[in-house]
């Protein structure tokens, strides 16, 4: 898929390639017709743009290889870009975004931005020069943290900042770790974002792996266009390089494609 048209849609993601080769091996899942696509999360952060030679961490590609990594020519297949910029960098923020994108290059569909509350101006501005780019906004430990974990100041600022300006949300306090969520915690930030942002698409994550999807069930069921991402569960151990376990990724896949089958709302 390309940037032609923005892609809204409920996706299965695995975040952290490096390469192409993985992608090709995670993607080669039989699929039906209605199956949702594998959202391609390739990582990268203001060191990734800067020198897009450097090796940040094994979680995240060369700068200079991800449009290669996207340039797979597979159907049924969303690219994503997870973007992190830190706090004393944020004056900056679209100009990063600008550079992020095209390093990417032209088969990029969206930015996940994992900064917490990132000014609704750069967005805004951000959407006039790639309208057909979706943008993913999470709310992470510190972003919950200000909002004092509490579903409906979440809700009330999503409205009131982003309406307009984000296509997903997702609800994140693992950030990429092997904490499980907590399926009553969600379905209450879930329940309050939904009435304030009805045709926001919502993102399931946390502690996400094969044989954990299960848990997702529930919430599949009582929710609408759900999407689910997976990371760390997905990797081995720092120790043993912190590198993604191509079987499991696309068991993972496999599994969570016959759950929407099965329980998909």
């Amino acid at each position: 898929m390309t940037k032609q048209n923005k892609i809204i849609q409920p996706f299965i993601g695995v975040t952290g390639f490096t390469d192409q080769k993985q992608v090709r091996v995670v993607a080669k899942v039989k699929h039906q017709p209605d199956d949702l696509p594998l959202a391609i999360g390739v990582l990268a952060t203001l060191g990734t743009i800067k020198d897009p030679n450097k090796i940040f961490r094994n979680r995240f590609a060369l700068g200079k290889n991800i449009a290669n990594i996207f340039d797979h020519g597979l159907p049924n297949c969303i690219n994503t870009l997870h973007y992190y910029s830190p706090p004393s960098h944020q004056d900056t923020l679209l100009e990063q975004m600008l550079r992020a994108t095209e390093l990417a290059g032209p088969n990029l569909n969206g930015i996940q931005l994992n900064i917490p509350w990132p000014d609704p101006k750069v967005l805004a501005t951000y959407q006039e020069h790639h309208p057909n780019i979706f943008l993913i906004l999470v709310v992470g430990k510190e972003a919950l943290e200000t909002a004092e974990h509490s579903a409906v100041h979440v809700s009330y600022r999503i409205q009131q900042d982003y309406k307009g300006l984000i296509d997903y949300t997702m609800i994140d306090a693992s950030e990429g770790g092997s904490i499980i969520f907590n399926q009553d915690k969600l379905d209450d930030y879930f329940i309050h974002i939904r009435e304030r942002n009805p045709d926001l698409a919502l993102i399931i994550t946390g502690g996400m792996s094969s044989s954990t999807v299960q848990n997702i069930v529930p919430l599949v069921k009582k929710f609408k266009n759900l999407s689910i991402d997976a990371e760390g569960r997905l990797r081995n151990a720092k120790r043993a390089g912190d590198l993604l376990i191509l079987a499991e990724a696309r068991n993972y896949f496999k599994n969570s494609q016959k759950i929407f089958r099965d329980h998909r709302h």
